[in-house]
């Protein structure tokens, strides 16, 4: 009875110290055993141990960083919509403005993207029997807003008119504000031309700044008695132009100092023009020649020194 005593007794000292070496080995990641040497049954959630929920932790981590980066990749692929914003990329195809060009055999190309013009266009030739060219440096091709294509367009048989056949710019398409604003210039749509002086038939040079004389004309008779034939025909331009509706704003040296040297020939967006377009007829209209007397009558009707009464 006294040595059944002593070994339970002794039994009871010893299962601490062993229970804590099992304890130890399972913390250390070894094979986790029982009282009895047999293996633990591993328990979901990671029950084997520090070592293995560690593992099963940055496994779920690695997985949570895949998924992150597959949405993230779909999200910013590249889209197939244009950079530029739809207002100022070219249209493709045939559009109402280009089919008149086409139509009037204009030589035009359809421009690549030009921030700020909604239909950039190329002119490659005369416009209308008018041939546009430019003394800068950089020989850049002219391109416009086709909304003005077809103002210079329609504008040409009034240059012909006055025998105009080629006419020299300085400005066309430029990104800025109007001088002292911070309003677009409507160069930066494309839709305006600074034209500086004109040639016609014979060579003959018509300058805005030469030869444009101011402060003529009325509300009557716009072109007034200008001195020069060349003053004559610029001042008919300009009268034309200012009167009529194929451009939204014609500014020259009767308007303003910045104007003093070139016209500034503006139109509207293609979608503001107006409809129809009509230009009146400003330029005075010649005289008619009298009627013939009858025969045996040299005299001019309504001549009172040949009447009878």
């Amino acid at each position: 009875m006294r040595l059944g005593a002593a070994a339970l007794l002794t039994c009871l000292v010893m299962m601490p110290g062993l229970a804590q070496a099992r304890s130890v080995e399972g913390w250390r990641g070894r094979k986790v055993v029982d009282e009895e040497g047999r293996p633990r049954p591993k328990l979901k959630g990671g029950g084997g141990g520090r070592s293995s929920r560690m593992a099963e932790a940055k496994k779920k981590k690695t997985k949570k960083k895949k998924t992150k980066k597959k949405k993230k990749s779909k999200s910013t692929s590249p889209s197939t919509s244009p950079s530029t914003s739809p207002s100022t990329s070219p249209k493709k195809g045939r559009t109402a403005c280009t089919t008149i060009l086409s139509k009037a055999k204009v030589p035009y190309a359809i421009a690549s993207a030009r921030p700020g013009i909604r239909e950039p266009i190329e002119v490659r030739g005369p416009i209308a029997g008018v041939e546009y060219y430019t003394d800068s440096s950089r020989k850049a091709p002219l391109v416009l807003d086709c909304a003005l294509v077809e103002a210079l367009l329609e504008a040409g048989p009034i240059f012909r008119d006055e025998g105009i056949r080629r006419a020299r710019y300085s400005a066309s398409y430029q990104v800025r504000n109007i001088r002292g604003t911070n309003k677009r210039s409507k160069h930066s749509y494309g839709l305006a031309l600074d034209v500086h002086s004109f040639e016609d038939d014979d060579g003959e040079r018509l300058s805005v700044l030469d030869d444009y004389e101011q402060g003529l004309g009325d509300e009557v008779d716009c072109i007034g008695e200008p001195d020069t034939e060349a003053a004559r025909s610029l001042r008919t331009l300009y009268c034309r132009f200012t009167r009529g509706s194929i451009f939204h704003l014609v500014l020259g040296p009767d308007d303003n100092a910045d104007h003093h040297n070139h016209f500034h020939l503006e139109a509207p967006p293609w979608g503001e023009r107006k409809a129809p377009r009509r230009e009146p007829v400003v330029a005075p209209t010649p005289p008619r020649e009298s009627p013939q007397p009858a025969s045996g009558d040299d005299s001019a009707p309504g001549d009172a020194s040949n009447s009878n009464g």
